[in-house]
């Protein structure tokens, strides 16, 4: 009877383990860090004015937006999304937060480099569109 009782307690021991396991598996993988591709990974610059003393620096987990006279403005990055486009543009869409808190989404045009020409990548950003970014080698 005594072993009975002992080899059920490991049994119920291990379903209680697959459960929790089960239970804690999803919630790890909903911290693990957005995926970004590594060809945004990096910093990006432009040569249009009034933009020319700025930078927009991508990482993994966090954007920095140097913005001028030494300020910076920093995103942390908790969701991203991404959508080939017409023309072989790809928008990725990234979910923020400012070190406040508030929320915000910058959704970036990333045109990839052609292979065998001078075209190196570029990056618009959909609020200021109409500057191109181009990522410092």
């Amino acid at each position: 009877m005594k072993k009975i009782k002992q080899f059920s307690h490991k049994v119920i021991l291990i379903i209680l383990s697959i459960i929790l396991g089960n239970l804690l598996i999803p919630a790890c993988e909903q911290n693990s860090p957005p995926q970004i591709s590594a060809e945004l990974i990096g910093t990006w610059i432009t040569d249009k004015a009034p933009y020319t003393d700025r930078s927009i620096e991508i990482y993994e987990d966090f954007l920095l937006f140097e913005t001028g006279e030494k300020a910076s403005y920093t995103l942390m990055i908790n969701n991203v999304d991404y959508n080939p486009e017409k023309k072989g543009i790809i928008k990725w869409t990234l979910s923020c937060l400012d070190i406040e808190g508030n929320p915000s989404k910058i959704i970036v045009f990333y045109k990839p480099a052609r292979e065998n020409t001078k075209r190196v990548a570029t990056i618009q950003l959909n609020h200021i569109k109409k500057i191109t970014w181009y990522k410092i080698l």
